[in-house]
């Protein structure tokens, strides 16, 4: 799973990480009204 895979597919930025505890992805969306910074 992969950020632009989820963009791809839903229209939404996010960042995926790995959880901390069970080290599967966690998906964070992105607010869209921030600065256009793309911390990718």
């Amino acid at each position: 799973m992969t950020a632009e895979l989820i963009e791809e597919v839903f229209g939404l930025r996010a960042l995926v990480v790995p959880d901390p505890v069970t080290g599967t992805p966690a998906v964070v969306p992105l607010d869209p009204r921030t600065a256009a910074v793309d911390p990718r």
